[in-house]
């Protein structure tokens, strides 16, 4: 695997991009001799046309990359990948057309880009055939870990093994005490470094499939233990993880996620200590959230400034505080908007007193004298 910021490209996909890119600097050479040849004229030396050679190459390779034609459909379904190749083709050469109105000398001749664009679908759609029967199309699969040996492990082997899967599974990894649904999984217990195995099987994801995922860190002196239930934790490195939690709405920014919403901020502490046995104590890289709503975006949390440790010390001050007896549990606290609504309204029968009301402590029955 072969990082880049943070994907993984398989050598396989790699080795296949540079070919494509040679294929297509061959279908630009290709057209501007069959030009030549038609108008009767000198095609001189290709170092003379470096240049457009590579501007016409690097703009069909980059329009394949942007429509996907590197993606694990387009590997595995020759049909998937024709119809992206022509897309990606036809893409690239209109941005051509606005380069060479642009800086004319960059690019071949209009006449030559035509030849060329022809050469190109031939070549490039030929590799894919030639790849398609002759390769292993199982090198092109995402390669992903399976944390979890019950039924939702084995819904996840039974979507591998289907024709035309997009990924293949390298290790399934038992996180607790039997009975398997998955007999084959590997006991948690026989593997000392989580991160080494996933490394040294060149996984390119791992996937938690436990049965329950809320894990816990209990703070017991305070009595107090903080759960949580991750959406997506991603194993960068050995040692390193990335926290992602979706939302259909909009995700909270960093200056709310400071003040009001610490999901991940706390989620992230829990990590460091090692609060989720799938993974062990680890350090958090990167938290964000990714708004699947219209537009979608992702926002990262502030973990440079709110670091793991310190946001637990800010919740052990708290859970400390709301511990003495004599403070009392003050209804809406800290709201964001005061038209914001509280999951606890009704059982302080908001609207029966208003925020700017005097407020004085009050001894309930049953409660400490």
């Amino acid at each position: 695997m072969l990082r880049v910021f943070k994907h993984y490209i398989p050598y396989a996909v790699l080795g296949l991009g540079l070919v494509d890119l040679f294929a297509l600097m061959l279908a630009g050479e290709i057209g501007w001799q069959l030009r030549a040849f038609q108008i009767a004229m000198d095609p001189g030396h290709p170092a003379e046309r470096l240049l457009p050679l590579i501007s016409f190459a690097f703009s069909i390779w980059l329009a394949m990359v942007a429509v996907g034609a590197y993606s694990s459909e387009a590997l595995l379904s020759v049909r998937v990948a024709i119809t992206r190749l022509l897309a990606a083709i036809s893409l690239g050469v209109i941005f051509l057309s606005l380069m060479n109105f642009l800086a004319p000398g960059a690019t071949l001749w209009r006449s030559n880009s035509l030849y060329a664009m022809v050469a190109a679908i031939v070549l490039v759609i030929g590799l894919r055939l030639i790849v398609s029967r002759a390769i292993d199309t199982r090198n092109f699969r995402r390669r992903i870990v399976v944390l979890g040996a019950g039924s939702r492990a084995e819904r996840i082997r039974q979507l591998a093994l289907r024709p035309g899967s997009g990924f293949t599974i390298v290790g399934l990894i038992a996180m607790a005490d039997g009975p398997y649904v998955v007999a084959d999984a590997t006991p948690r217990g026989e593997i000392a470094n989580l991160a080494r195995f996933v490394v040294e099987r060149d996984a390119t994801e791992v996937v938690l499939a436990l049965e329950e995922r809320r894990n816990a860190l209990p703070l017991d002196d305070l009595g107090f233990t903080l759960t949580a239930k991750a959406d997506r934790i991603d194993i960068a490195a050995e040692g390193v993880v990335n926290l992602y939690d979706y939302k259909t709405g909009k995700p909270p920014t960093g200056k709310q996620q400071a003040r009001f919403d610490k999901q991940l901020l706390l989620e992230a502490a829990m990590v460091s200590r090692g609060a989720f046995p799938a993974i062990g104590a680890a350090t958090v890289a990167e938290a964000a959230y990714i708004g699947l709503g219209a537009p979608p975006a992702v926002v990262p949390a502030p973990l440079a400034d709110h670091p793991p440790a310190r946001v637990l010390d800010e919740l052990r001050s708290l859970i400390a505080q709301w511990q003495v007896v004599t403070r009392g549990y003050s209804a809406r606290m800290t709201m964001e908007k005061d038209a914001d609504t509280s999951d606890y309204d009704h059982l302080s029968r908001f609207g029966e007193w208003e925020l700017g009301d005097d407020v004085a402590p009050e001894t309930m029955p049953g409660g400490p004298a």
